[in-house]
């Protein structure tokens, strides 16, 4: 090949990589930044959600696109494509895009005398039910260990892609500094996870626990994504998340009320998280460890702690507390599962009936007569997500994202 010709092929080949290259950068130079991946909103009583978006462009843009594709036909409706605010002085874009229940993908697109000069996506977000959950052991996820063995370890994860948790890790310094402070800087930010066997959930959550197997079982049911926030306590009841609200001291082997945990793991989790994604619901799963307490004393520690929640955050003044029946320590006890019926029972409280979890009883499915083997997990599992229902969280009032 003569040397000239060589040198035209070299050249022309150049020139096309740094077309190649300089489009792809182009078309990269646009950054949403809310949603993050793997969000979940909280949808409406209508099945929709209004979506918050926000982002940055790094090129001049006469203006700003989106849209909303389902990842699957079936789990959601597609949307047209919207403009969004864009203020080319700090080239910034804000919105909101209506879109219905589903799990979705999210395109953006920058426009400059009619063409697409720039682009960005989110794979992974949905609008469907945030849920927090508040409970100890039998909440957070626990081992029972009998002659040295565990035969309560965590089962699976979530398979389905839908089921979405802020992830933590327990072994980390981060976390070290959160257990010793509960100073919310320490906890992960709007960063999340499909629910794998692997992942905590944020604040306090340790292990999926059965709640992946539950998430997968209410995305099936309900056809939409679930989010979980698990502010579990290992070893508390509802008379330490009393005092600790109300700023009464008590004495714990390692729950610090100095920091006033366990309630502040609720605090955290609702001024962290609840104003990027909404909340349908806390998930209460209390009452073994409230056993040696009056009925009348359980009574009033449930609508204490739900009073004060209620008033530290009034724009939620009718957030709903869907209550477990719990009580089992070898056996049921009736103290205690009276108090939790007449906490669901009042009259215009937004209180709802979890499930009966005292109904798993073997020694198969609670190893040491308390936490839930593997069998036990599934089976909670399942008996929360029969209790989920369309029908029943319709009478939740949701509470959207604000921010």
């Amino acid at each position: 090949m003569p040397f000239r010709s060589h040198l035209c092929r070299i050249v022309i080949g150049c020139f096309a990589l740094m077309s190649v290259f300089s489009a792809t950068t182009v078309l990269a130079q646009l950054t949403v930044t809310l949603p993050a991946e793997r969000m979940v909103v909280q949808r409406d009583n209508n099945n929709r959600a209004s979506l918050r978006i926000a982002g940055r462009a790094m090129q001049p843009l006469d203006g700003v696109q989106v849209r909303a594709v389902a990842r699957v036909t079936g789990q959601g409706t597609d949307t047209d494509w919207i403009f969004l605010r864009f203020s080319p002085g700090d080239s910034l874009f804000t919105g909101a895009l209506p879109v219905r229940g589903g799990w979705y993908r999210l395109d953006v697109r920058g426009l400059r005398a009619g063409q697409v000069v720039a682009t960005d996506t989110v794979q992974r977000f949905g609008v469907g039910e945030v849920f927090a959950i508040v409970g100890h052991s039998n909440a957070q996820g626990s081992g029972c260990y009998i002659d040295g063995t565990n035969y309560c370890p965590s089962i699976e994860g979530a398979t389905d892609d839908r089921v979405s948790v802020v992830p933590i890790d327990q072994t980390t310094p981060a976390f070290a500094q959160y257990e010793q402070t509960a100073d919310p800087q320490y906890l992960p930010g709007l960063v999340f996870s499909n629910l794998t066997g692997a992942s905590g959930m944020a604040p306090f959550g340790n292990m999926a626990w059965f709640w992946g197997r539950m998430g997968d079982l209410l995305v099936q049911q309900l056809n939409v994504p679930v989010l979980f926030y698990n502010a579990g306590f290992g070893g508390t009841n509802m008379e330490h998340n009393y005092k600790a609200a109300y700023n009464i001291p008590f004495e714990h082997g390692f729950c610090n009320y100095d920091i006033r945990m366990p309630f502040v793991n609720l605090r955290n989790l609702m001024d962290r998280y609840v104003p990027a994604t909404g909340i349908r619901a806390i998930l209460l799963q209390h009452g073994e460890n409230d056993r040696d307490n009056p009925t009348d004393t359980i009574i009033s520690h449930h609508y204490g702690v739900i009073d004060k929640l209620r008033q530290e955050y009034p724009d939620k003044p009718d957030l709903t507390w869907i209550v477990a029946k719990s009580s089992f320590v070898g056996r049921p006890f009736e103290n205690v599962r009276q108090a939790q019926q007449t906490v669901i029972d009042r009259r215009d409280y937004h209180t709802l009936t979890g499930p009966d979890l005292d109904v798993i009883s073997s020694g198969i499915e609670r190893p040491d007569g308390i936490h839930f083997s593997p069998a036990g997990q599934r089976r909670a599992a399942q008996l929360w997500a029969e209790t989920l229902t369309d029908d029943r969280l319709r009478r939740a009032q949701p509470y959207p994202a604000i921010r």
